[in-house]
């Protein structure tokens, strides 16, 4: 979806079974906002890099997990034209993996692309 031929929107719900990474490429200046919460499970790990790690969301202080956050970036050059979202999902004291499920939401520049995982039902 395109708002005012500037800006494209992309929602995802994704299903993690294990580690996924969505891929933005950009260009330096290039403004990137958005958001993701949890429709199930109780934790999420989430980061964001270039060239180097930028951004990693931190646990609530009262519960200890992450279940939602805001993020938004500005590209350069100096972290490069590839940017990686990347969900991790949480696991339970016993090591067993949380069924989770992310929505996500990006707002970049049309001149921008993204890349996400693919899955058929």
């Amino acid at each position: 979806m395109e708002i005012a031929g500037k800006w494209a929107v992309k929602q995802v719900e994704i299903n993690l079974q294990s580690g996924i990474s969505i891929l933005l490429k950009l260009a330096p200046g290039d403004t990137v906002e958005g958001y993701y919460y949890l429709e199930k499970g109780n934790k999420v790990g989430f980061q964001i890099s270039g060239n180097s790690l930028m951004y990693e969301s931190k646990p609530d202080v009262i519960s200890g997990n992450v279940t939602s956050d805001r993020f938004s970036f500005t590209a350069s050059a100096d972290q490069g034209i590839a940017y990686t979202l990347k969900f991790i999902p949480g696991k339970e004291k016993d090591e067993k993996k949380v069924d989770t499920t992310v929505f996500l939401e990006i707002i970049y520049p049309v001149t921008g692309e993204v890349f996400d995982p693919m899955g058929t039902k």
